[in-house]
C-alpha cells in the first residue's frame, strides 16, 4: 500500500498497479486461462498460496479481517506474486489480550 487516508465516512487506500501475465491480473482469470496452465507448476502454485497466506497473516496480526477472500480478489503480477485486494467488506476487530 502506498497511501492510506481517512475521509468523513470512508477509508481510502492507494495501491500499486498490478499488471499480470497475458493481460490477466487476478487469480480467477489466470486459473481459467488454459494457455497459462502449463506454466503453473506445483511449486509456483505453492509460492502463490504462500503469498496469500502471508498476506492474510499480515492483516490478522494488525486486527483486520478481509471477509471476502476469493480468487477474483487476489491480484497476480507478471512474476506470479499474489497480492490481496478489494477490502470493501473488511473489518477491524478488537484484539483481546
Amino acid at each position: 500500500m502506498h497511501e492510506f487516508a481517512e475521509g468523513e465516512r470512508n477509508f481510502y487506500m492507494v495501491m500499486e498497479l498490478v499488471e499480470g501475465p497475458n493481460g490477466k491480473n487476478n487469480l480467477r482469470q489466470i486459473l481459467n486461462d488454459k494457455s497459462l496452465r502449463p506454466g503453473l507448476s506445483l511449486s509456483l502454485r505453492a509460492c502463490m498460496l504462500q503469498d496469500i497466506s502471508q498476506g492474510c497473516a499480515y492483516l490478522h496480526e494488525r486486527g483486520a479481517i478481509h471477509r471476502d477472500l476469493k480468487c477474483s480478489n487476489v491480484l497476480v503480477d507478471r512474476s506470479f506474486k499474489c497480492k490481496i485486494a478489494d477490502f470493501g467488506l473488511s473489518r477491524i476487530i478488537e484484539q483481546k489480550h
